[in-house]
């Protein structure tokens, strides 16, 4: 449970600090990740487990918070190939 509150700390952090250069698209992505992540912690903090509901017979069985970290990642990842990182050095949104 300590692992998965660091983990999900973390994520939250990343996208406090990167939500303003971030396009939309990265944004939704970090908030499905982020979401998924503290429903999962959630639901490790009540039953000691992350409960999985949702089973196809043919895909492995998951629940929704799971749904929502892997679409999530899936919108980050296009929203790197389309938006590469800024060069070092450039601050591309000063705080002034």
């Amino acid at each position: 449970m300590a692992v998965t509150g660091l983990i999900t700390a973390a994520v939250a952090a990343y996208a406090w600090r990167t939500a303003p250069t971030t396009p939309v698209v990265g944004r939704i992505g970090l908030a499905g990740v982020l979401g998924g992540a503290l429903a999962n912690l959630i639901d490790r903090g009540l039953d000691g487990v992350a409960t999985d509901y949702l089973h196809t017979g043919w895909w492995p069985t998951f629940n929704l918070a799971d749904a929502f970290i892997v679409g999530g990642a899936v919108l980050l990842v296009l929203t790197a190939a389309r938006h590469p990182a800024p060069a070092p050095g450039k601050d591309p949104a000063p705080w002034t």
